[in-house]
């Protein structure tokens, strides 16, 4: 596939940014729950359903860097040029305020989806919008511009990119449980015999 040839094109870019985002978003999530009493705990499993927990926050926006980071080594793939770690951040770090923009407003939106009669667009708005963090950064749009621009690139093409969001998401479970796992484990353990 296309992902493989990328990655095998350049695996220190790709693999090692996704590694590093990864892993800083799973650390700063863990330690904020940590950090949290108990009390908060309970409260934030609501909170992650309405993306307010600070877990869902910190992993939205790794996830739309990531992105945005993973979408230049791509495109720069695509025409045959093999970039560093360094060159892909300094080209998407002046993304980085719209990418957060954007993570902002549609956090607020389903927000208001949610707590509305309507909570059940958040799925399609959800995959419409699925790829404003690619073309934030390959296009240089402004959020709105890229907004259109995802709509315009998802339609006719909805079922399919629904398939492939849901089985992404499962994957990125799957790989923040693994890393995550180790840090919870001392996380416990800490706790445990501190208190």
């Amino acid at each position: 596939t296309g992902a493989t040839r990328a990655i095998r094109f350049n695996p220190k870019a790709m693999l090692g940014m996704a590694l590093l985002v990864t892993l800083a978003g799973t650390l700063l999530t863990v330690i904020l729950r940590f950090a949290l009493n108990s009390r908060y705990q309970l409260q934030a499993i609501g909170a992650t359903a309405l993306r307010l927990d600070p877990g869902t926050i910190i992993t939205n926006l790794s996830s739309s860097i990531l992105t945005g980071l993973l979408v230049y080594v791509v495109g720069e793939a695509v025409i045959g040029r093999r970039v560093s770690l360094g060159d892909a951040w300094q080209t998407a770090k002046s993304r980085l305020l719209p990418l957060i923009g954007f993570e902002i407003a549609l956090g607020v939106v389903v927000l208001f989806l949610v707590l509305s009669v309507v909570g059940v667009l958040v799925l399609p708005l959800t995959v419409y919008l699925i790829l404003v963090p690619a073309v934030i950064v390959l296009e240089r749009l402004s959020i709105g511009a890229a907004i259109k621009r995802s709509v315009s690139l998802i339609r006719g093409a909805f079922w399919r990119t629904l398939g492939i969001v849901l089985l992404s998401a499962i994957l990125v479970a799957i790989v923040a449980g693994v890393l995550s796992a180790p840090l919870i484990a001392v996380g416990l353990f800490l706790a445990s015999t501190g208190g």
